[in-house]
C-alpha cells in the first residue's frame, strides 16, 4: 500500500506499508529516512530490506520525513 497519509501536511506525511500478508501479531518495522530533513524519500531507501522483511511476514512501514512548518526556538 502506497502513500497512505497520517497527517495533514499533504506530502510531507504520507506513508508506504509493505507485507506479504498481515498475520496477527506480525512484527513491524518503521523506518524513517535519512536526509536532514529536507532531502531523500521515503521510497528510495531501504526498499531491499522493506522487500526481504514482507517476505518473511514482518510489516514494514517507510514514512516520509516530517518537515517543521516552524524553526526551534519559534521566538
Amino acid at each position: 500500500m502506497a502513500n497512505l497519509s497520517y497527517g495533514d501536511v499533504g506530502r510531507h506525511n504520507l506513508l508506504d506499508v509493505y507485507h506479504r500478508s498481515r498475520p496477527k501479531g506480525a512484527p513491524v518495522l518503521i523506518h524513517v529516512h535519512g536526509g536532514h530533513y529536507s532531502g531523500g524519500g521515503k521510497n528510495s531507501q531501504s526498499l531491499p530490506l522493506h522487500y526481504r522483511l514482507a517476505s518473511r511476514g514482518w510489516v514494514t512501514i517507510s514514512a516520509s520525513r516530517l518537515k517543521p512548518h516552524v524553526r526551534h526556538p519559534s521566538t
